[in-house]
């Protein structure tokens, strides 16, 4: 189909990047460049076609998407020795393994080895030498990819609580904190942080012209983050009253704010960020905006298997019951890392049951931690919803 698509019009970007998918799933993935490359030719601003590109020709060891042999990794590294003395005297006791340099001239000649193609400009501002980015190749694509997305992310819901200049809340605000005070009323004498937090929110929000509401909407940088995320605490925190006896009947589950659109995710998944050079604020919000995005299509009713009140937690025992979800209970990497966790857990202290959503592949691995988890369970074939409401029938503490 793509390649008709493509033979119709040869600069169809989308059916050449999924030409290119199609041939490197097949194992064939030196072929699969040249359709990337004639996609990102067609569209250089298309993402999938870029990181596809970037990913296939590292796979075959095509040095070009990462500017030859030298990493982009290490060129931050160079950038950085090129501010100071001090900072390049940190890289040379990195480079040489906790062996301090005797005298700060090491330091120095570090500096002086480096070599660039393009000399530092001067920055207008104080004068101070400004070490350009020399980060290249298609990798380097990739990450100012990843960046203008996580950069655009920040924007997720704005404009949904707050409003104007100086911001002023939104009547879908009031109606979000006060149903969270519904759900964590104020009846004990010590209710807590989070439930003194939503109270504090609800009178903040009723006076925008005071300091507390002030110091509330700085807090809204991300304005779907911060309802997401306190949806999720309150929703804990409701399970907690129910496990301590606080309050015995069932609560409905916080709702999000209506209007709340999904959030967008960066091209790059969790588990390939390893493959780009980013930095660890760059890996660890890719993995949080993914598990936003996971968060929100659970709670904005993207599950109907979810019901509308707080699953009620299990009673107190003097055994903690551990449940572990997973689909690579087989010969997996996972697995490779995990087949001993499971009969390594103290039983006069826990139980352990696994929930496998695979079918057994008879590998040594899935053998032995079928054996030695307490309770094996293979629900390879059912629903998500009979899989959840056995977990909760199961009486698990910690999932």
């Amino acid at each position: 189909m793509y390649e008709k698509a493509v033979e119709f019009n040869p600069t169809f970007d989308v059916a050449l990047a999924n030409l290119g998918n199609a041939i490197k799933d097949m194992g064939r993935v030196q072929e699969s460049v040249a359709w990337y490359l004639r996609a990102v030719q067609a569209s250089p601003n298309f993402v999938e076609a870029v990181c596809g590109l970037a990913n296939a020709m590292a796979g075959v060891c095509d040095w070009r998407a990462r500017d030859g042999l030298k990493s982009e990794m290490a060129v931050r590294w160079q950038a950085i020795a090129l501010v100071s003395d001090e900072m390049a005297e940190q890289i040379f006791l990195v480079m040489s393994r906790g062996k301090r340099p005797t005298a700060p001239e090491y330091a120095h000649k570090l500096r002086q080895m480096i070599s660039y193609s393009e000399s530092p400009r001067e920055s207008p501002k104080d004068g101070a030498l400004a070490v350009p980015d020399k980060r290249r190749g298609w990798m380097n694509r990739v990450v100012e990819i990843a960046d203008q997305q996580l950069s655009d992310g920040q924007k997720w819901g704005c404009g949904l609580l707050l409003t104007g200049n100086p911001p002023v809340p939104t009547a879908a605000l009031t109606q979000f904190v006060d149903r969270l005070c519904q759900l964590l009323p104020l009846g004990s004498a010590s209710p807590g942080p989070l439930s003194t937090f939503v109270h504090a929110a609800q009178r903040a929000v009723s006076n925008a012209s005071s300091a507390e509401w002030r110091q509330l909407a700085r807090q809204m940088r991300c304005e779907g983050g911060w309802a997401l995320r306190l949806s999720e605490r309150v929703m804990a925190e409701v399970q907690r009253r129910q496990f301590w006896d606080r309050e015995k009947t069932a609560n409905l589950r916080p709702q999000l704010p209506t209007g709340l659109s999904a959030p967008t995710v960066p091209t790059v998944l969790p588990f390939h960020t390893f493959t780009y050079p980013l930095d660890a604020r760059e890996i660890r919000l890719i993995s949080h905006r993914n598990a936003l995005r996971l968060s929100f299509s659970t709670l904005s009713g993207g599950a109907p298997w979810l019901p509308r009140h707080v699953y009620p937690p299990p009673p107190q025992a003097s055994v903690l019951r551990i449940g572990y979800v997973s689909s690579d209970f087989n010969n997996h990497p996972l697995a490779h890392l995990m087949q001993s966790v499971f009969g390594m857990h103290d039983r006069r202290r826990f139980h352990i049951v696994c929930y496998a959503t695979t079918v057994a592949d008879g590998s040594g691995h899935r053998l032995k931690i079928e054996a030695e988890a307490d309770v094996f369970v293979d629900c390879a074939t059912w629903s998500t919803a009979r899989i959840v409401e056995r977990i909760a029938a199961d009486g698990i503490h910690v999932l």
